[in-house]
Order: structure tokens, then C-alpha cells, then sequence
């Protein structure tokens, strides 16, 4: 028995769907944020190291907030640094989809670090 799979258009990206979705859901899963005395860390799931902000180098830190289709509205924290390019930290994050109850608390301790770092220097 021969049959023939068609892969044009929809249906060939609908079946590599999941193969582009595992390796993006580990990516996410990996993806953190840790906020000390030397500065944020922001690691977004590729590497293990992660990239330090030194808080000398932070301007400012905001909540930003943005649509994204089923998401719905997504609030994130971005940081702006001195030389004028943003950052947006991998957490913590809050959507309509998935909300954090504690979003706001861990945005003021990642405030009261910074203002704790500018008080120091």
C-alpha cells in the first residue's frame, strides 16, 4: 500500500510545531534571574552563567507592560542602563494566563536592592 504525506503549506508547519515547542519549553524552564550585591544576573536559558548588570551600571528599573496575543497582557521588569539600552529581566514575569500573586513583592526587592547599591556608592 503507497500512500503519499503532502507537506505544503499548513499542515507541514502544524506537525513541526512540537519540534520547534521542546526545545523553546526547555529554554523557558531554564530561564532565571538572581538580584545580589554585585547586581542582577539575567540568564534567558542558554548557559548556565548568566549576564551580570552591575548596579553602578542601572540607570532605572520599570515594570513594563505588553499584549501578546492569548497571553493577554504580560508585566515584565526592564532595566535601563546607563549607556541607554534595556534589558528585560527573565523574572519575574506576570500574564492574564498565568499570573504571579507575587509579582509586585519581589519587584520592590529587586527596587530595594538598587536603592540600597545607590546608597552605597
Amino acid at each position: 500500500m503507497k500512500f503519499t504525506i503532502m507537506l505544503s503549506g499548513a499542515p507541514w508547519w502544524v506537525a513541526a510545531s512540537p519540534l520547534l515547542g521542546i526545545p523553546l519549553g526547555l529554554c523557558v524552564r531554564r530561564s532565571w534571574t538572581t538580584v545580589d550585591a554585585t547586581g542582577i544576573t539575567i540568564c534567558w536559558g542558554l548557559g548556565r552563567r548568566g549576564h551580570t548588570i552591575p548596579w553602578s551600571d542601572i540607570r532605572s528599573i520599570e515594570v513594563g507592560r505588553a499584549r501578546r496575543g492569548p497571553s493577554g497582557e504580560v508585566l515584565s521588569v526592564r532595566v535601563l542602563r546607563l549607556k541607554g539600552r534595556r534589558r528585560t529581566l527573565s523574572s519575574p514575569v506576570s500574564s492574564s494566563l498565568h499570573p504571579d500573586p507575587d509579582f509586585d513583592t519581589k519587584v520592590e526587592r529587586i527596587m530595594e536592592w538598587w536603592r540600597h547599591a545607590q546608597r552605597i556608592a
